[in-house]
């Protein structure tokens, strides 16, 4: 997979990921709750490398969300688990699983968790 940003951490130009499931030999396996890919589409995901160079998404669904627009145009980080999830929210109430978020803030909110653990350190200008 060609990675366009890398909004906490490092990654290289392009990511193999590895999940479970998939199709071989005219033989499909779907795992369900796992991530799914479509050929073109965008992502924002939570990886982790694994042992052989490859990487896998951590959280299975819960760190995969597709990358959509609005009617408005306004890009959204939309999560992409598997129907009648749901999500815990900041403060602690449910959210259902269509709950979609503009990206430029999701990014922002990532970024600043990762700066309040240490994995991200404030730029000064």
């Amino acid at each position: 997979m060609k990675v366009e940003e890398t909004i906490a951490g490092e990654a290289p130009a392009v990511v193999v990921l590895r999940t479970f499931g998939g199709t071989v030999d005219g033989f499909t396996v779907e795992a369900h709750g796992f991530p799914t890919f479509r050929p073109n589409e965008r992502l924002l995901l939570y990886i982790s490398p694994e042992k052989d160079g490859a990487a896998s998404v951590i959280g299975y669904q819960q760190g995969q969300f597709r990358i959509l627009r609005n009617h408005a145009g306004e890009e959204l980080a939309v999560p992409t688990a598997d129907g009648g999830a749901t999500f815990l929210t900041p403060r602690g109430g449910v959210a259902p699983s269509t709950l979609a978020v503009p990206l430029a803030a999701f990014k922002e909110s990532i970024r600043a968790e990762a700066r309040q653990v240490g994995l991200l350190h404030q730029v000064k200008d």
